[in-house]
């Protein structure tokens, strides 16, 4: 009876103690134990420790909830859910800050930690963002090859409120960055650029350094720079040419401004064949060390001089095998015409006497200043020749004609002088004959 009256004791102490020990608040309930509390575990090792079945493919996980991890003083409030190996997930709040050398970073407000594996984001039981404990982060693939892989799909960065730009190289001072940037409005641009970090040096940038084509506008490119467009140089390329390239068949490089290297339509000889055109709105300037080639908008070109005044100038000596000129005017053959009036040989002394020239022949003060058209000079000249040489006829005819009759008197006399010599011969027969007979008597 004693022993039982003992453990009646013993046991209404217990429940005296237990019942101070825990509140009832309307429907919350409190315990004030400054201990731990465990369930399903005489050990607890946090202010509330759960360990048994978290009732998913792996029952024998246990799970643990605490206000801190381990027993470092500067961790604020935390959850972690481990198991007996500790592999698990690490929920918290720093308030104090770490060294950079634990889990996460000194000083840092939220913590999401895995434990001695990957972290993984997902929906739907399925991850879609996951970070490995090398810090790679993959976006839709759960071995992220690099910090940041994004597989299946697209990647956007936007910002609503401005340009958006994303740098990819060392932040550091004095290392190179490739920067790409977008301005702020909608019709605006995307930019690529190298750039100097903390610094306004400009960078490099090249593509395919070891090789493949690059393509602006086409997704087959078959050149190492293949663009179906056009090339719209500011400033310099090639020199000081700015080339505006057509790359289709047509007659697209006459179309305005007219500046650039393109293909044409070309018409020789009646048949219309594809060619090279070079054109320029305003003239073409071909320039040189020693020498300047220009054609104004005219069509004039002009070589050795900016200021051509006709189709073709040149302002220098020209060495041709061959040169045509097409005629202008009907060429003179009018002057061998039965009714062509040519002057006579005296009018032509009066007219150099009066002018010192031949007649329609323009004067050495208009030649010079003037010029000479080679056409009609040359078609002038030959007219000259055709009526110098109706002259030479006309001379030739009196001239034979005097000599005929020179020759008519040359027989004459030849005819006089043999009967003149007969006449002397009778004559000196007849002396003869006298003589003898005044000698007889």
């Amino acid at each position: 009876m004693k022993k039982l009256c003992t453990t009646l004791v013993a046991v209404l102490a217990i429940i005296q103690i237990s019942y101070g020990q825990w509140t009832t608040t309307g429907t919350n309930i409190s315990n004030s134990n400054t201990g731990n509390v465990g369930i399903k575990t005489t050990s607890p090792t946090s202010p509330l420790s759960v360990v048994g079945s978290n009732g998913g493919t792996n029952p024998g996980n246990t799970a643990i909830f605490s206000s801190n991890l381990g027993s470092s003083s500067s961790v604020g409030n935390q959850v972690n859910i481990t198991n007996s190996t500790n592999w698990g997930l690490l929920l918290g709040f720093d308030g104090s800050g770490v060294s950079t050398s634990t889990y996460h970073a000194a000083n840092a407000s939220y913590v999401i930690n895995v434990l001695n594996g990957p972290l993984n984001l997902g929906a739907n039981n399925a991850p879609n963002v996951t970070i490995l404990p090398t810090g790679y982060v993959g976006i839709g693939t759960t071995a992220p090859s690099a910090k940041l892989d994004v597989q299946g799909g697209s990647a956007s960065i936007y910002n609503t409120g401005g340009s958006t730009s994303l740098g990819i190289g060392s932040p550091a001072t004095g290392k190179t960055m490739l920067a790409l940037s977008t301005s702020a409005d909608a019709s605006g641009y995307g930019n690529i650029e190298s750039v100097a970090v903390g610094g306004s040096t400009w960078g490099n940038t090249i593509i395919n350094q070891h090789g493949g084509y690059l393509g602006v506008a086409t997704n087959a490119p078959t050149y190492p720079l293949d663009v179906n467009g056009v090339i719209y140089s500011r400033n310099e390329l090639l020199g000081n040419l700015g080339v505006r390239v057509h790359g289709i068949p047509g007659d697209n490089i006459n179309a305005a401004p007219w500046y650039g290297v393109g293909q044409s339509n070309i018409t020789f000889t009646g048949s219309t064949s594809t060619a090279t055109q070079l054109a320029g709105y305003f003239g073409l300037n071909f320039q040189t060390s020693a020498g300047q080639m220009v054609m104004l908008s005219n069509g004039f070109v002009g070589i050795g001089t900016t200021q051509p005044d006709a189709a073709l100038a040149v302002n220098g000596s020209i060495h041709a095998t061959q040169v045509k000129v097409t005629a202008t005017v009907p060429g003179p053959d009018y002057v061998f015409d039965n009714d062509y009036k040519l002057i006579t040989l005296a009018e032509i002394k009066d007219y150099i006497a009066k002018n010192h020239r031949l007649p329609e022949v323009p004067s050495a003060e208009h030649m010079s200043k003037e010029g000479i058209d080679l056409g009609n000079m040359n078609l002038l000249l030959l007219k000259k020749v055709e009526e110098l040489t109706l002259y030479l006829i006309d001379k030739d005819a009196k001239l034979q004609s005097q000599k005929k009759q020179i020759e008519d008197q040359n027989r004459q006399l030849n005819t006089q002088r043999e009967k003149s010599e007969q006449q002397e011969a009778r004559i000196d027969a007849l002396e003869k004959a006298l003589t003898k007979l005044i000698s007889n008597k």
